[in-house]
């Protein structure tokens, strides 16, 4: 998750160039976030580094992010890859290790959402879901997405280094609330406003994002930010056609206070039946 957010924030959100001799860091900031903001699309990879004092991981990241809300997300790391999308639509998450995909409309949840699943700048622990270790990972994505805006930081140019050959200014940015542990440093390119690399310095942690590739304006197909086709099969609203469509025995519920729901067979491998009650 933390992957997938830093990639989405530092390519998408604020992140130039008003006066070459010498721009202030909102100034930085400002011009790279008009580069991406005016581009119809922008389309990359990247590889995400995560590290503490005992461990280091690396994923393999790339993104497109389209107009009127469209983007796709792909991590890969330690043999498996996840991707993440929405179409403005719906928003999906796919295993490509199961094949499943869970698919999720974008109006009964989000900021605008309303009823159990509503997700608020208060706090994204409105959920169905509620429980301890759901309600700690909303309060993180929660911290990332209204914690790290420009109205709640202090962004600061402290100089220019060559990255991979490409002159680059170097912005920190701090949080203005003191509860708020942790800088983003982004090394943004002198010429070209583009985010050339980002790192999250936390005390416990650090994220490193190393984008390799970003291109502007290119051809993107309307396919690239739908859910791709899961390998569970079609859904069955009673339980008979769903017990035909295996030859394994399907598990049951016998109690009176709970109802069938829906259920599916899904095949990776072997197969596997899921059963939902309500």
């Amino acid at each position: 998750v933390g992957a997938l957010v830093l990639v989405g924030v530092a390519a998408v959100a604020g992140l130039g160039l008003a006066d070459v001799s010498d721009p202030s860091g909102d100034e930085i900031l400002d011009g790279a976030e008009q580069r991406y903001e005016n581009a119809d699309t922008v389309v990359g990879a990247a590889t995400v580094t995560v590290a503490n004092d005992t461990e280091t991981r690396e994923y393999d990241t790339s993104f497109t992010v389209g107009e009127d809300n469209a983007s796709r997300v792909s991590v890969t790391g330690e043999n498996r890859t996840v991707v993440a999308g929405t179409n403005g639509t719906v928003a999906w998450v796919h295993d490509e290790r199961t094949g499943i995909t869970r698919v999720i409309a974008n109006e009964s949840h989000g900021a605008n959402a309303t009823g159990p699943n509503a997700a608020t700048a208060d706090g994204w622990n409105a959920s169905a879901y509620d429980n301890e270790t759901v309600r700690n990972a909303a309060d993180r994505l929660r911290t990332v997405a209204f914690d790290w805006t420009d109205e709640n930081t202090t962004a600061t140019r402290e100089g220019s280094e060559t990255l991979d050959g490409t002159d680059a200014w170097v912005v920190a940015v701090e949080p203005d609330n003191d509860s708020r542990e942790g800088s983003v440093t982004h090394w943004i390119g002198v010429d070209s406003s583009e985010v050339l690399k980002s790192e999250y310095d936390r005390p416990n942690a650090t994220v490193t994002v190393d984008y390799t590739d970003t291109r502007f304006d290119v051809s993107v197909a309307d396919s690239t930010f739908e859910p791709p086709d899961s390998a569970a099969g079609p859904v069955f609203d009673a339980f008979d056609p769903l017990q035909s469509a295996t030859t394994m025995t399907v598990p049951t519920l016998d109690n009176a206070s709970y109802t069938f729901e829906e259920g599916r067979v899904a095949g990776f491998g072997g197969e596997t039946v899921i059963t939902t009650y309500d």
